[in-house]
């Protein structure tokens, strides 16, 4: 793997959602974090890009 993962935090705070919302994409099968073996979730950059992509029109009100 090219990319390095990206701890919740690190995702939250570059998307500006909280820690619920990533939770909750994750139950709906939005996304699919890797866990270790602790069970932290981590994220690769494509996962953040494209949960940008999702919520970028939402934040411009585009929904």
């Amino acid at each position: 793997m090219d990319s390095e993962l990206k701890a919740i935090g690190k995702v939250m705070r570059a998307l500006g959602v909280c820690r619920s919302t990533l939770w909750n994409w994750e139950q709906r099968g939005i996304v699919t974090p890797y866990r270790d073996y602790r069970g932290y979730r981590y994220y690769d950059d494509a996962q953040i890009e494209a949960l940008r992509q999702r919520i970028e029109p939402r934040k411009q009100g585009k929904d």
